[in-house]
């Protein structure tokens, strides 16, 4: 993942400010708006602690990365510490589910939010409509991706959302402002246990959704380096956005899942399905809808810069492709431009075949590519900082046992979600998707 160059910019408190925003917003994309509802309807209220472990687990991830951003050369990538330490094969792998996680994810977001507006205008059909936001998104991406302001404005009104949907829930259990915000009052007490439900091994294959929504938040080390502060402070401001976030979630996932106790609703988005069975008012209703379809699409550009970067990264540093000459150097950026937008593209169309399943399949997907990668953070970190840093920066305190128990939790989701249809599903895309990139690395990029 490169550099961030807002905060280097702007500097001060002001950009500071913008890094948390960006940060926490970054993770409340379609991922968490539409992505929620498919872990409730597989695991219903057990959704709350799973949210919780995953948050935890991406904190500790986003310190292992925040160490060694400190410890490392300017330019590293995943792939670079991948083939320093572990050779080639190790970086190719670190590319491959880079790519999976950060183009299939965004991929999955396109289609969330053409469902969305397929709900706004039922008329419309599912896949013309993903077709024209990929063309769309396209276009904003080559003339406005660039900026990060861009990024932050996005991110605010999302984090916005949550908080007005936290509020009027919490009025509809309390039985405040009725007629107000809402029609319907949630009994009290809440009775959850209608909405336990799933396995063991249905919740381990949940976690792959789970760290899909949080997928994002392991960038912050990278941000907040960017801002000239020191070690320890950057330790501490790490840890308060992920507090942050976590809580951003945790509030959420009870309340939702609180006032689905009052009955059922088949939206997309499982906010809408909650607003609607408060008798929340329209207008609220629908600027949801309208939020969550733009999040779907920023998060899409927001992603794909650092995405196209870390492989032009990849080109030049890891593969010496400088021996080719600098007109072949071009050609291959290029055609890496072509490549992430072609790819995001075949995902979509698969919409056309498969309809909305085609979500589930990808968000579980890029979910595994995540956990492929923090699996990947957590064993080179150690090693990474050996070898790079000077013994003077800031280290994660208990370093081997949180790389452990983070390795653990990882491996026991996947020893047990492979013997659930959906996980078979996924750990089988994932095989298919590493054996193609192994071909278009050893045709372009070797």
């Amino acid at each position: 993942m490169g550099r961030f160059s807002y905060a280097e910019q702007n500097g001060g408190q002001n950009a500071s400010g913008h890094i948390v925003i960006i940060s926490i917003g970054s993770i409340l994309g379609a991922g968490l708006f539409c992505g929620l509802t498919v872990i409730y309807d597989m695991i219903g209220i057990h959704m709350v602690p799973l949210i919780i472990l995953t948050g935890i687990l991406a904190g500790i991830v986003s310190l292992f990365l925040m160490e060694m951003n400190l410890a490392g050369p300017p330019d590293w990538n995943y792939a670079q510490i991948m083939l320093d330490i572990y050779g080639p094969a190790a970086g190719h792998f670190a590319v491959s589910a880079y790519i999976g996680a950060m183009v299939v994810g965004p991929a999955s977001e396109i289609i969330a939010a053409g469902m969305i507006l397929c709900e706004i205008f039922e008329w419309l059909p599912l896949f013309p409509v993903c077709l024209m936001l990929c063309i769309v998104i396209f276009a904003i991406d080559s003339m406005f991706g660039k900026h990060e302001i861009f990024n932050f404005y996005t991110a605010f009104f999302k984090i916005l959302a949550i908080m007005v949907f936290c509020f009027i829930g919490l009025f509809a259990v309390c039985h405040l402002f009725k007629g107000v915000f809402y029609t319907t009052e949630v009994p009290w007490p809440i009775n959850f246990s209608g909405l336990a439900r799933g396995s063991i091994a249905s919740s381990a294959c949940a976690i792959y959704g789970s760290i899909m929504i949080y997928g994002g938040i392991e960038s912050i080390g990278f941000l907040l380096y960017n801002t000239k502060k020191s070690s320890e402070k950057i330790a501490t401001e790490t840890l308060k956005i992920v507090f942050r976030a976590i809580v951003i979630n945790v509030i959420s996932v009870p309340i939702l899942a609180g006032i689905m106790t009052i009955g059922t609703e088949s939206d997309v988005s499982i906010f809408i399905r909650a607003l609607k069975l408060i008798g929340c008012n329209p207008i609220i209703v629908e600027c949801f809808r309208v939020i969550i379809f733009l999040s779907g699409s920023a998060l899409t550009i927001t992603s794909m810069l650092p995405t196209t970067q870390m492989l032009k990264n990849q080109l030049i540093n890891v593969h010496n492709s400088t021996r080719h000459g600098d007109t072949s150097i071009e050609n291959r950026k290029k055609m890496i431009n072509w490549f992430i937008r072609g790819l995001l593209l075949l995902c979509v169309v698969q919409t056309a075949w498969l309809g909305e399943a085609v979500y589930k399949y990808l968000f579980f997907f890029s979910g595994f590519c995540f956990c492929v990668m923090w699996s990947m953070i957590a064993v080179s970190c150690s090693k990474f900082c050996d070898k790079y840093g000077d013994g003077s920066e800031w280290r994660v305190p208990g370093e081997k046992i949180l790389r452990i128990l983070t390795l653990a939790v990882l491996i026991f989701c996947f020893i047990e979600s492979i013997t659930t249809k959906i996980g078979q599903i996924t750990v089988l895309m994932s095989l298919v998707w590493f054996i193609i990139s192994l071909i278009g690395y050893r045709r372009f990029l070797r």
